[in-house]
């Protein structure tokens, strides 16, 4: 059976606020604290650091609350103390002249994380109940990381166009509030209590392989995302381009997404993620052979290793869901598991990316040279394991199925 498009789009809304709410938090905040208040980047660092090792380590423990409880009043909850993060975090400097004690700055974070942990995990668990109704886990995944990616893309012009902090605190309230209006009735529906819950540990072995994937999957691009804005200004010497060249690459993975979709149909979702997987390699292997000025080829790396990760978007997490299709597992739990190895993968990015530059630049090899290896090299290195737990996984699932 069909899932209705316009079914489809009432549940994608709320990707939009959700994709928007990470930008501004993890970019846009610590360098408003340091011009306002005049905060140590060292001391911010700490501050987000730790808040988002609580966050990740409370996802999987979230899932659990909302397996246990199903209860709608915990998703109107997470929205407010979301909207309300938002407006308090970029609100303060219009308030104090002095920066707030620290605790609070971290307190205001962990909450409103935890309400996007929660409204996050419900998002994923809603798509795999409505793929068990229409038998279309890719093409749900795919409306889900569009409005996700839509969202990133939002917030990351948002403040090109003009808008304050404050103003784009305010903007996520309206899209966030928009968006449960418009897909109340499949993200708040009450979702039935599950009498008996596999533990954590028990969800997270037998989803193992798949879990692997991601992480390495996840950590390739986290490290390029630590070390875009060096490689940009100390390698190919264009700054101003980068904005330019992300929009570049979410376009070509929006365009993609239904693309990957239609041929995930005909020769299904793994092989259409090996292709994409090595094509992602094989284009940002490129990136490693660019100087100053080599502003259309790295467009064109962008291009490609965007149409790639429009495949890991759309397909990876339908393999999940047919996973707890088939097994008939708990989803919230499985998907706080799936969203805490993503924040986990963000959080290692920048402990390993940036010493690896700095050891690098210890051992003699230039600062330009450093980041250029660092920046291509080591996330392709990461994604062919991840590639390689892929094809483990593809003849796992063979084997079971003999």
């Amino acid at each position: 059976m069909s899932m209705p498009r316009t079914q489809a789009l009432r549940y994608a809304a709320i990707g939009v606020p959700l994709g928007f709410l990470g930008l501004p938090l993890y970019m846009h905040l610590p360098h408003y604290y340091a011009g306002a208040f005049g905060l140590s980047l060292s001391l911010l660092g700490g501050i987000f650091m730790v808040s988002r090792l609580i966050d990740c380590l409370l996802d999987p423990w979230l899932g659990r609350v909302l397996d246990r409880s199903g209860n709608r009043v915990l998703i109107v909850l997470a929205a407010a103390v979301t909207i309300a993060g938002m407006l308090a975090l970029f609100t303060l400097p219009l308030w104090f002249t002095q920066p707030p004690p620290v605790w609070s700055i971290a307190a205001m974070l962990i909450l409103t994380y935890v309400g996007y942990s929660i409204l996050c995990i419900r998002f994923y668990a809603s798509g795999v109940r409505l793929a068990s109704g229409s038998c279309e886990a890719t093409s749900i995944s795919s409306w889900r990381e569009s409005a996700l990616i839509c969202g990133v893309v939002l917030a990351a012009v948002a403040p090109g166009m003009g808008m304050s902090y404050p103003q784009l605190a305010a903007l996520y309230a309206v899209l966030l509030l928009a968006a449960l209006v418009l897909g109340w009735r499949i993200i708040g529906k009450r979702h039935a209590v599950q009498p008996r819950i596999a533990s954590l540990w028990a969800t997270a072995r037998q989803h193992r392989r798949l879990f692997v994937v991601f992480f390495f999957n996840a950590l390739a691009p986290a490290i390029t995302a630590t070390l875009y804005l060096f490689y940009m200004a100390d390698v190919l010497h264009a700054a101003d381009a980068a904005a330019l060249c992300l929009l570049v690459y979410f376009a070509a993975a929006l365009i993609a997404m239904p693309f990957w979709v239609r041929l995930a149909s005909i020769y299904g979702a793994l092989p259409c993620l090996v292709a994409a997987m090595g094509l992602a390699i094989i284009s940002f292997i490129g990136a490693a052979q660019l100087g100053a000025g080599d502003i259309s080829l790295f467009a064109l790396i962008c291009l490609l290793t965007g149409i790639a990760f429009g495949a890991d978007a759309a397909l990876l997490p339908s393999l999940l869901s047919n996973d707890l299709q088939s097994t008939q597992a708990s989803e919230h739990t499985a998907f706080g598991i799936w969203v805490a190895i993503s924040k986990f993968a963000l959080a290692l990015a920048a402990g390993i990316a940036l010493p690896a530059v700095e050891a690098l630049q210890s051992a003699g090899i230039g600062p330009d040279q450093a980041v250029r290896f660092t920046y291509s090299m080591l996330p392709c290195a990461i994604k062919a394991a991840a590639l390689i737990c892929l094809l483990s996984y593809d003849r796992h699932q063979q084997r079971s199925l003999v």
